[in-house]
């Protein structure tokens, strides 16, 4: 028989804005094991975001307290963010007391997410486990297990170490669903990283439970899933607290000491005309100009200060001028100072991020990099390495050659590509105005990058049911409804 005593403490969504307390009743909790018959389908718990599972979830300061309410950590992030296709708030600051005189023992330089995150009963190991990866700039977006000791990270873990993906970046991704015919297995579907004592369970895609020692971060042990759970007779699990702090934000962004407000006076240094909010909902962008794109973040410290900018500004397909407009709003962000900002949570620095569109002031030289950053995107063949095909029958050719004949079977059979197979076209094949093949599109009255893949697709399908097709039949189908 195998007795377990997770710690269990998923709390779910974080969306409150006052100080809220999740807890269990006081009492021990007890599962008991219904009929041993459990069904497996498809679903990755530890899986690499591969265009599916979409989790929301805002990253708010809490405090979490060890199994024996001993010790209690506060972890705080320098910016809340919707966690959006598994994006892991890593940055903030992470501070762990014990709970007899409220000392502080030891601080983390990073924030840990509420859900999968366990602080051990002496108060030493921090251990964390992000379940939804994304490619993003931040290096720990890119770490799904990781183990502390104190301050000190000990133990790290790639994906690549643990499970497998699929053979094919066009492939649906493989989701496990276990059966909920009896409580336990209901409860482990939805609870699939917990701690028992001083060992973390996490159970993978590839219907794999792996076992992690809390103190050193060592795998020790892989078990079947099947195997695991068949051994089970009932789960026992301790209460835990979590408490959410009141949500605070850095809001309004104060002026800077000169006065002016930063977006507007960022946009007059780079030459820039920004749409009024008005004009933006009316008319949208005006065509005959180039609009450019500036995403921007940048840390601001108590004293006004800012620090570690980075600006990715999209000019079209005329990268010289993003680069040029990516330097100079560096060099204008590090020699800005804001008016005495109050910062959230009285941390010593927060993260900002902004984005906005803007046109060229002078419109002569907007029209003029329309049309040059035009005439290269039609001209573009190839985006990242990837053939862009030239036009619909092109496009049959090359997911002749990209699929395997699973996928073609699938897709024949009905299967719902638009987030799978559909997204990979649209990012990869410049749908969003990247490369010829939009502009063939653009050209049959199509600008929607959403309604391209959906004719690609639909035409596809056709294809492979050996139908006759022609795309002003199927532009006219796709918008009659």
């Amino acid at each position: 028989m195998h007795k377990l005593i997770p710690f269990l403490f998923i709390i779910g969504l974080i969306s409150s804005c006052n100080t809220d307390t999740v807890q269990t009743p006081k009492k021990q909790n007890t599962i008991q094991k219904g009929k041993p018959n459990f069904v497996y389908k498809t679903l990755p718990r530890l899986s690499r975001y591969y265009g599916k599972g979409i989790h929301f979830e805002d990253s708010s300061p809490y405090t979490l307290y060890s199994h024996n309410k001993q010790y209690y950590l506060k972890s705080f992030p320098y910016k809340h963010i919707h966690t959006s296709y598994g994006v892991d708030q890593c940055l903030g600051i992470t501070f762990v007391y014990a709970q007899a005189n409220d000392s502080l023992l030891y601080t983390i330089p990073r924030y840990f997410r509420i859900n999968n995150t366990n602080l051990s009963n002496n108060g030493l190991h921090i251990s964390y486990v992000n379940q939804h990866i994304y490619t993003k700039p931040l290096e720990c977006n890119q770490v799904p297990i990781i183990f502390y000791n104190k301050d000190s990270l000990i133990k790290s873990y790639e994906y690549e170490d643990l499970i497998t993906f699929p053979d094919s970046v066009y492939q649906e991704s493989d989701w496990l669903y276990l059966s909920r015919e009896d409580s336990i297995s209901n409860w482990v579907s939805g609870n699939t990283v917990y701690w028992v004592e001083d060992t973390l369970y996490t159970i993978t895609h590839n219907s794999k439970v792996l076992k992690f020692e809390v103190s050193s971060g060592n795998l020790f042990e892989q078990l079947n899933l099947s195997d695991y759970l068949t051994n089970l007779t009932h789960i026992e699990y301790p209460d835990s607290i979590a408490k959410i702090a009141h949500y605070q934000e850095l809001d309004p962004l104060p002026l800077q000491l000169n006065g002016q407000a930063f977006q507007k006076s960022l946009a007059t240094h780079l030459k820039l005309s920004i749409p009024s909010r008005k004009e933006s909902m009316e008319k949208g962008h005006d065509p005959r100009y180039l609009y450019h794109f500036i995403h921007l973040s940048m840390f601001i410290h108590k004293d006004g200060s800012t620090s570690h900018p980075i600006v990715n500004a999209r000019s079209g397909f005329l990268k010289n001028t993003s680069i040029e407009l990516e330097k100079k709003a560096d060099i204008y962000i590090l020699n800005t100072k804001f008016k005495s900002p109050k910062l959230p949570y009285n941390l010593d620095k927060w993260r900002i991020e902004m984005q906005f569109s803007a046109k060229k002031t002078n419109k002569e030289i907007a029209a003029k990099e329309k049309q040059a950053s035009d005439l290269i995107m039609c001209e573009t063949d190839t985006i990242s390495g990837v053939y862009i095909p030239k036009d619909l029958k092109d496009c049959m050719v090359q997911l002749d050659q990209m699929l395997d004949d699973s996928s073609k079977i699938k897709i024949k059979e009905g299967m719902p590509t638009h987030f799978g197979l559909g997204r990979w076209l649209r990012n990869n094949w410049g749908l969003w105005g990247g490369g010829r093949l939009a502009c063939y599109f653009n050209e049959k009255g199509m600008d929607h990058a959403d309604d391209i893949s959906g004719v690609i697709l639909g035409a596809y399908s056709m294809h492979l049911h050996q139908k006759p097709f022609h795309i002003d039949s199927l532009i006219k189908n796709l918008y009659q409804y």
